[in-house]
């Protein structure tokens, strides 16, 4: 139930969010392969499974991405991807809101994105012949959504 303080501070104790990282090597061999976490430290309402998200209720969502690649490359990148929207390329945002990052070892994300009920978010890699592996040495690798409103 949401509480309000005295100042007018509030507590949602149930608002959908969950913050997952990566422990263990995962090399991608093909563009769209999911990113698999085995590291849930958040899941409010247990609605991050088989490694997406799916939403409870519509609304807005604030999304932050990080991952660490295991070496020098050039064009590997990820993608924030709603409802299995893919776009080739990168640096982005298409009609089925999926977004696009391409640089070097250290790619992230932070944004928004509005979903319907039953929309689902997760993230997938699109490797290079040269970098196609997540480092697996750093805490870097992981992956935040929860409802704003």
């Amino acid at each position: 139930a949401m509480t309000i303080d005295a100042t007018g501070r509030t507590i949602l104790p149930n608002k959908p969010a969950f913050r997952v990282r990566k422990t263990s090597a995962q090399t991608a061999g093909a563009d769209n392969e999911l990113v698999t976490w085995n590291s849930i430290d958040i899941n409010i309402g247990s609605h991050f499974s088989s490694n997406i998200f799916t939403a409870p209720v519509a609304g807005k969502y604030f999304v932050y991405s990080h991952l660490k690649m295991s070496s020098s490359q050039g064009s590997a990148h990820y993608s924030v991807s709603v409802n299995s929207a893919y776009q080739g390329g990168g640096g982005g945002y298409d009609g089925n809101n999926a977004w696009q990052i391409q640089t070097g070892d250290y790619m992230q994300w932070t944004g928004m994105v509005n979903v319907s009920a039953n929309d689902t978010i997760r993230m997938v890699l699109y490797p290079d012949g040269v970098k196609n592996a997540l480092d697996t040495s750093t805490n870097r690798n992981h992956f935040v959504v929860y409802l704003v409103g």
